[in-house]
């Protein structure tokens, strides 16, 4: 007779749990999510598919935040506020955020060599505890990074902000590595002047191409988009692009075989002709303002907006879903 009830009550226990997880797994993303700090510059954003979670850094502040499905907001981060929180990935797989924290370093005047450098993150996404910690300019003097990318291993790809060079961050060794140094193709002519290219991140927004076999890179001032080969990291070339303009690319995001680039008022779409990601038709449809990077969640694009009107009460940072079919209408 005990047996029985031990058994009834397990079989309760499972089925309490079973709907409570079908509940939450019936609750539809929703088409935005408003962020609560108004002065915290959001830059990155990212999506567990596992907790149904999003996840958005912080230019000031020194935090991240967390956004459920249900638009339930926590914070995963707090720390020191000298710490700003750029491109941020979730490797569901293994569990794990990745973060680009940025620092100030106060004894250099700000904008010269070193007076701004970056360290990769890493937090083990159950417990919220930082579990490895990677200084790029132990890879490289000076280095820097604005946004990257995992492939499905596990393993990062860091384009430099501000030098042509790639660091690769394998988190089974102790150390990153130095994947593409100095490729001049890397550094094209900017648009920017002089005094603003420290500021402004060169190669920027970088994707893993389906079948693993390209890294795709925007970089920003420039309007272009490159490919560098996995298999032979020393094969670099610029994207061919037509049709619509590609200016200030930013974040990109691919999903499945179209890329989508994040600017600050427009969002690009880029068909490729074949799996060789060498020439792609760009179009592009006006997008509120303020936007830098996206996620791809569920399926669908959803994008970070991250700069406010100080004198607007009501304009908040928030996570916003793109609605793909604009596209097919332009």
């Amino acid at each position: 007779m005990k047996r029985n009830i031990f058994i009834c009550f397990t079989l309760l226990i499972v089925v309490i749990t079973i709907s409570i997880s079908c509940k939450e797994n019936d609750i539809p993303l929703a088409d935005e999510y408003l962020l609560s700090s108004k002065d915290s510059k959001p830059e990155g954003v990212t999506f567990d598919p596992i907790d149904r979670a999003f996840y958005a850094g912080s230019l000031n502040g020194g935090t991240i935040t967390r956004v459920d499905a249900d638009g339930t907001e926590s914070v995963f981060l707090d720390v020191d506020s000298d710490v700003s929180f750029s491109g941020m990935k979730v490797d569901a797989l293994n569990r794990r955020l990745w973060v680009c924290a940025s620092f100030r370093d106060p004894l250099i005047p700000l904008g010269e060599e070193g007076s701004l450098y970056t360290e990769i993150w890493v937090f083990d996404l159950l417990s919220g505890d930082k579990i490895d910690e990677y200084p790029l300019p132990a890879i490289f003097p000076n280095a820097r990074c604005n946004d990257f990318n995992l492939d499905e291993n596990g393993i990062g790809y860091f384009p430099d902000s501000q030098k042509p060079n790639i660091y690769r961050i394998d988190p089974q060794e102790d150390a990153g590595t130095l994947y593409v140094e100095n490729d001049p193709i890397l550094d094209p002519e900017s648009t920017l002047p002089e005094s603003l290219r420290f500021f402004v991140p060169g190669s920027n927004g970088v994707v893993v191409t389906p079948g693993e076999r390209y890294l795709l890179i925007a970089n920003t001032p420039a309007n272009t988009l490159f490919r560098v080969s996995l298999s032979d990291p020393s094969d670099i070339i610029e994207v061919t692009l037509h049709g619509d303009d590609f200016i200030s690319p930013d974040g990109l995001v691919m999903r499945n075989q179209i890329l989508y680039a994040v600017s600050s008022d427009k969002i690009y779409q880029a068909i490729f002709t074949s799996t060789s990601f060498d020439e792609a038709t760009v179009q592009s449809i006006d997008f509120i303002g303020g936007t830098t990077t996206g996620t791809l969640a569920e399926d669908q694009l959803y994008v970070i907006k991250s700069l406010v009107k100080a004198e607007d009460d009501t304009d908040f940072p928030k996570i916003i879903k793109v609605d793909l079919s604009l596209f097919d209408e332009n």
